[in-house]
């Protein structure tokens, strides 16, 4: 994953998606190894904002990124060493609102709206 640089206005529609559509939150999701693995205190962190809100990247655990590529057969370090991609920081210029599918990956076509963000 390369990390997305949160900006106020992105951290404000966010927090704003989360509350306009907190009656589709299913709470008390199954806590993946990833969080487990966490350092203290974002593991507990994160574990009481998947408690809540059935996610551990909500309000103040917001963690926009982009995703290169997702398998649960191995990690990918391994992949993007042999590639030579650097860890990168992308600064956000738009909020994309799309279908998903498994582990969030946007599915091809699936973009439903794109808002260009302020700095």
């Amino acid at each position: 994953m390369w990390d997305v640089e949160v900006s106020p206005c992105m951290q404000k529609w966010s927090d704003e998606l989360v509350d306009e559509l907190y009656h589709y939150i299913v709470p008390n999701q199954q806590i993946p190894d990833w969080v487990l693995a966490l350092p203290e205190p974002s593991r507990s962190e994160k574990i009481a904002m998947i408690k809540k809100y059935g996610s551990p990247n909500v309000y103040n655990q917001f963690q926009a990124h982009v995703t290169l590529a997702w398998d649960d057969q191995e990690p990918m370090q391994t992949a993007f060493q042999k590639l030579n991609l650097q860890p990168k920081i992308v600064p956000s210029v738009a909020l994309a609102i799309g279908s998903v599918g498994p582990h969030g990956t946007v599915t091809r076509g699936g973009s439903i709206m794109t808002l260009p963000l302020r700095h």
